[in-house]
């Protein structure tokens, strides 16, 4: 009675709808409850990777922009050429990727 109400909870909390085969004994249930646990806990994996690939890849991207932004001061600053600015830069892009 335990176990049909644990395998109901886990059904319902991975979002996997109870669908038209249902165990019906206790070790189909088992099986169920692990294998739904499993999943979650893979597809949680996955998503944080993704996640960190986005955010790594998002946060080159503004450190690349702040250092134009700097190079950007500094040729205003000091009267840099355009030409040399532009192979700055170009160096710059290099170097990011």
């Amino acid at each position: 009675r335990y176990l049909t109400s644990l395998y109901f909870a886990v059904v319902t909390f991975t979002t996997v709808g109870y669908g038209d085969f249902s165990p019906v004994n206790p070790a189909e249930q088992i099986w169920g409850i692990l294998f739904m646990l499993i999943n979650i806990i893979f597809m949680s994996w996955v998503i944080g990777s993704i996640t960190l690939l986005i955010v790594k890849a998002d946060e080159k991207t503004g450190n690349y922009r702040d250092s134009l932004q700097r190079l950007d001061k500094y040729a205003a600053m000091r009267g840099l050429p355009k030409h040399l600015k532009k192979r700055l830069k170009t160096q710059l892009k290099l170097e990011f990727n």
